[in-house]
């Protein structure tokens, strides 16, 4: 039964552009496989980074600022980012430049914007520089530390990671997890670096899942008769409203289900 009163609202934001960022391969094709996959509408643009893989040189960009700006240029409307490694942490300076229009963030295989070595992951980036010779010398030496702005995201953030992944572990996105207000993690069997290409179907299927993802917060009246008060992405804004509605004088049970999909 839905809620009579005024109190009914539906916390959702249905996203204008899905954007695929690939990692330090530049592999424009990279998301495909996905994207062909997924159910959800939406515009989807596909990124290369300038100076990486198939991507020409362009002598505006100069540094991981400028891919970011090629990014935010995009984000005209609600978004969803999805990202793999070196356009994970792109995708988190997108976001933190325009928290108010990414409504989801779906990231694999990525430092985030952290120290890596403290958690055991694999030093890759002199081997790759020197498969890569024509790639800019500024990328080899760029850093960042995010541990501190990560928790003001308060949006839906899907982690995905493999099991078999020497330059991303697991515990990578634990952390992650442990830091983002509001992000689930799936570790998949025998996914590697780019378990976002080499998984697509089951990568797919878990970004379609967590993009549908809805929390419901019911009220049951004295009468025991049951009502839908709201619906919200993100649980913890259903717990916020809960919270408010239970300091009410005359007590009512409230509580919260995940939606069925």
């Amino acid at each position: 039964m839905y809620d009579s009163s005024s109190d009914f609202r539906v916390i959702m934001i249905t996203p204008q552009r899905i954007l695929f960022l690939p990692g330090a391969s530049g592999n424009t094709d990279f998301w495909r496989p996905v994207a062909d996959i997924l159910t959800i509408p939406g515009d989807k643009i596909h990124f290369g980074w300038p100076g990486f893989g198939p991507t020409p040189p362009d002598p505006t960009i100069q540094g991981i600022d400028d891919l970011v700006r090629l990014v935010t240029a995009e984000i005209t409307g609600p978004s969803v980012l999805i990202a793999q490694s070196m356009g994970g942490v792109i995708a988190l300076l997108a976001t933190l430049e325009k928290p108010g229009l990414v409504t989801h963030l779906v990231l694999t295989a990525t430092s985030g914007g952290m120290n890596l070595a403290a958690l055991g992951a694999q030093n890759w980036r002199p081997a790759f520089m020197a498969a890569n010779p024509t790639y800019p010398e500024w990328f080899a030496d760029y850093s960042v530390d995010l541990t501190d702005q990560l928790g003001t995201l308060d949006i839906p953030v899907l982690l995905l990671w493999g099991d078999c992944d020497p330059i991303s572990p697991p515990s990578v996105g634990e952390k992650l997890r442990s830091l983002l207000p509001h992000a689930e993690l799936h570790v998949l069997n025998g996914g590697s670096h780019d378990l976002g290409l080499e998984l697509a179907d089951a990568v797919a299927r878990l970004i379609d899942e967590h993009l549908a993802m809805t929390w419901q917060l019911w009220r049951q009246d004295d009468n025991g008769h049951r009502f839908l008060v709201g619906e919200y992405q993100v649980k913890a804004d259903a717990e916020a409203r809960m919270a408010e509605l239970m300091v009410c004088i005359h007590k009512q049970i409230y509580w919260i289900e995940q939606a069925e999909k």
